[in-house]
């Protein structure tokens, strides 16, 4: 078993122990990225304008943030506010969510290829 399996296992048990419907809502809302021997696992804080999320490694600590704003997606590191490290501009002005989970998917891959690049 690798360490995304070992992670949504342990989430799974804690949710059946807990019958915590937001700990449930929260593993289905995880995506995790490997780049080599590392793990990422991003946490969706908002689904609606703007979708963003926060990036951790597998030790738990916040290494970086996403946000889909105003027709342009921004990854940061380590948070809100830190160094731009990917930047994508849509031709929607208003732009405040993905469209599609390939599209999503296509910028999410390219801003941990950014932050794993940073580290």
């Amino acid at each position: 078993m690798n360490d995304k399996e070992n992670i949504r296992e342990i989430l799974t048990e804690l949710s059946d122990l807990s019958g915590d419907s937001l700990l449930e809502e929260a593993i289905r809302e995880l995506y995790h990225f490997e780049r080599h021997d590392k793990l990422f696992y991003l946490r969706l804080t908002c689904s609606a304008c703007p979708e963003q999320y926060d990036v951790f490694n597998m030790f738990g600590k916040q290494i970086a943030y996403i946000r889909l704003r105003y027709g342009r997606v921004k990854g940061m590191i380590p948070d809100v506010g830190g160094k731009l490290v990917y930047q994508y501009d849509f031709d929607e002005p208003y732009k405040g969510s993905f469209c599609t989970e390939d599209e999503r998917l296509y910028h999410l891959n390219k801003i941990i290829d950014a932050v794993f690049n940073e580290s």
